[in-house]
């Protein structure tokens, strides 16, 4: 029941940071059933308000934005955006500076919303405590932050902040706020849990959204809630409360999840065309709650439509009736006016494991498709809704599991949908357990999977050693993402080929967002010896050695986890002992080396290769067989102590106890 990796059970979540000391200005705010047979999702319209009247700005799906400004790039959430960024020039990106993330600890980590930009060279970023930087893009200099008081968050996020006509958009865990751009000046600030035709709701898991603004309206939603999620309507100017829609439709069902909360929202919703579409979470419930008080609880698990002025509900459409195994529609929906037989469509997704592509109008479902692993539960709750589910078997495993399918954002360009996967699974050990037991995420492995609009079949699958928890991100003719083992991933999007990568200076469930030739993700979950959490940049023009210093911090560190000197400097010469540090920062989790203590199973076993000093600087700087260049992330005196470390202990006896090497990366 969350939008991104951010999963109560365990962690996995991220933040970043962004700004100039000018005045901002961001785009995109305005644009001028019956019972299913077993899988089938229900399908359903509930209003005659029509498809309402609205102008568009971004009718053409394949347009890619000109600067990411909101959280999803535009506002059909396709996370597609045009830079200099290319396969040809691609190897070329460097470390242009890092910011440290002190001070703040989430339960998922320290950071998981997408970074956005203003035309003015500021970037804004909000980490887990709800916080909001703005940050210049080209230094990394912070130039205001935006404290929220511990009261106001519970680290859970995505989060994420929306810029507009100079105002910066967000929430916090417990109220929406705006921004002034240009100084983080707090314009208006409204709590969010007060639902204008009723009580204040109950505590649950509170807001963990980033809000689309359109129309001069702030859309946004709770997540779950113990009387069920809630979706808003804000004034842009003002903060008020414009409408409310309750994400569960019966009131007697609005408690089905407990204390942890039922249905709610954690993707960032699009409109079009006078509708706004929300992915609508899950409750939380037993088998025995599946099997003996079986019921479709919408509209959990749902995409739905609503009227943009009015929240009226136009359709939904339910993908999982019933659900016990925490199958959220959790992702925002995307839409595209070519879709299906060349009509409007909407594309969600979640972590039942299936993309869906839905008529725009109608809700009518025009395909679904399976990704990543599935082990034959997919039908268990409608089997449950029909009385004929029967569990006597435990654990109870199922997958995809909490942690698995689409939880992060796909990305859409050209007639073609970029859908990461996650493959976790998760198991019930009793009928009564409301929450199942999930696998540890860094055991976790992904699918990345490109399908066609039109007809829903896979034209690739990129099998990828870890979870790729870092969304999708479109430029050009590549697909970005991040895995959950840190690294930082380009894939050609005609062949689905992994053309470069960067190993982040942590595990990581950031999602990235690009701007001009720079590219900032995070280092989000720093959970071994010697991780940093840490915002990132990557340019075209940047240096692994920069001198873009954050203001917080002394030195810089890049994303291979070396430190730079502030004027630019390598912080040691060529020596054994600096080698040694480069390779296990860089190395260790491809590679077997007794001396480092690494037992990495990608690369050669270098214990058995031997190579000599000129062969590991020729293949470190050049790459090749499968292993990605590093000529322009790392220095020469790093390549030449790494090849000195490397070839003078190689296949020799190990000497003491050697300490093993964290491999946070295959």
């Amino acid at each position: 029941m969350r939008s991104t990796v951010s999963s109560r059970a365990i962690g996995v979540v991220v933040a970043v940071l962004a700004s100039v000391a000018i005045a901002a200005c961001g785009g995109g705010g305005s644009k001028s059933s019956s019972t299913p047979s077993a899988g089938t999702p229900t399908t359903g319209t509930q209003s005659s308000t029509g498809t309402g009247t609205g102008t568009t700005s971004s009718s053409q799906t394949s347009t890619a934005a000109s600067l990411w400004s909101l959280p999803n790039a535009d506002p059909d959430g396709t996370r597609n955006v045009s830079s200099q960024i290319n396969s040809s020039n691609v190897s070329q990106l460097k470390a242009a500076w890092s910011i440290p993330i002190v001070g703040v600890k989430g339960l998922y980590g320290v950071f998981s919303s997408t970074p956005v930009f203003g035309s003015n060279g500021v970037a804004y970023l909000q980490d887990l405590g709800d916080n909001v930087y703005a940050v210049n893009v080209k230094t990394g200099k912070i130039v205001w932050k935006y404290k929220v008081p511990a009261s106001d968050t519970n680290g859970e996020g995505p989060n994420g902040v929306t810029l507009v006509d100079g105002k910066i958009y967000g929430n916090t865990n417990r109220h929406a706020f705006a921004l002034q751009a240009s100084t983080g000046e707090q314009l208006w600030k409204t709590p969010a849990l007060a639902d204008p035709s009723g009580p204040t709701l109950k505590a649950g898991q509170g807001i963990n959204i980033a809000p689309q603004v359109v129309d001069g309206k702030v859309f946004m939603s709770t997540s779950g809630q113990q009387t069920g999620g809630v979706a808003y309507a804000l004034d842009a100017n003002s903060g008020k409360v414009l409408w409310s829609f309750r994400e569960t439709k019966n009131a007697s069902e609005r408690g089905a999840g407990g204390p942890l909360g039922t249905g709610g929202a954690w993707g960032t919703p699009v409109v079009e065309n006078g509708t706004v579409y929300f992915g609508v979470a899950n409750p939380y419930r037993s088998i025995n709650d599946a099997i003996h008080h079986s019921t479709r609880l919408l509209y959990n698990d749902s995409t739905i439509a609503l009227d943009e002025n009015t929240g009226k509900l136009k359709w939904y459409m339910q993908a999982v009736p019933n659900d016990f195994h925490d199958w959220d529609m959790q992702i925002g929906p995307m839409y595209t006016a070519n879709g299906p037989g060349g009509q409007p469509a909407v594309i969600d997704a979640g972590k039942m494991g299936y993309v869906y592509a839905m008529n725009a109008a109608t809700g009518k479902l025009e395909w679904k498709t399976p990704v990543g692993k599935h082990n034959g539960h997919d039908n268990d709750g409608l089997l449950g809704l029909h009385h004929k589910l029967h569990v006597s078997k435990f654990p109870y495993v199922f997958c995809p599991g909490i942690l698995g399918g689409v939880e992060t954002q796909m990305a859409m360009a050209d007639g073609v949908i970029y859908v990461p996967a996650n493959n976790l699974c998760s198991s019930f050990k009793n009928k009564k357990e409301p929450i199942a037991d999930q696998q540890n995420p860094t055991k976790g492995t992904g699918d990345f999977e490109a399908i066609n609009v039109d007809t829903g079949k896979v034209m690739w699958d990129t099998k990828l050693p870890s979870s790729p928890y870092g969304s999708a991100t479109v430029t050009n003719d590549l697909v970005f993402t991040t895995l959950f083992n840190g690294k930082l991933i380009a894939i050609n999007r005609n062949t689905g080929k992994i053309v470069w990568s960067q190993q982040l200076s942590a595990d990581t469930n950031a999602p990235l967002a690009i701007d001009g030739d720079t590219l900032i993700t995070a280092a989000s979950f720093a959970s071994g010896a010697g991780q940093k959490a840490e915002i990132v940049a990557y340019s075209l023009s940047g240096s692994s050695s920069s001198s873009g210093q954050s203001t917080q911090t002394q030195t810089n560190t890049t994303a291979s986890g070396n430190t730079s000197t502030s004027n630019g400097g390598s912080s040691a010469g060529v020596s054994v002992k600096a080698g040694m540090s480069v390779f296990e920062s860089t190395c260790a989790s491809c590679h077997t080396l007794a001396a480092a203590g690494s037992t990495g199973t990608v690369g050669p076993n270098l214990d058995q290769l031997k190579p000599s000093d000129a062969l590991v600087v020729k293949q470190v700087t050049n790459g090749g067989g499968g292993m990605p260049a590093f000529g322009s992330t790392l220095s020469q005196s790093q390549i030449k102590s790494v090849a000195l470390f490397v070839s003078s202990v190689a296949g020799k006896p190990v000497k003491g106890k050697v300490k093993k090497t964290h491999n946070a990366s295959p």
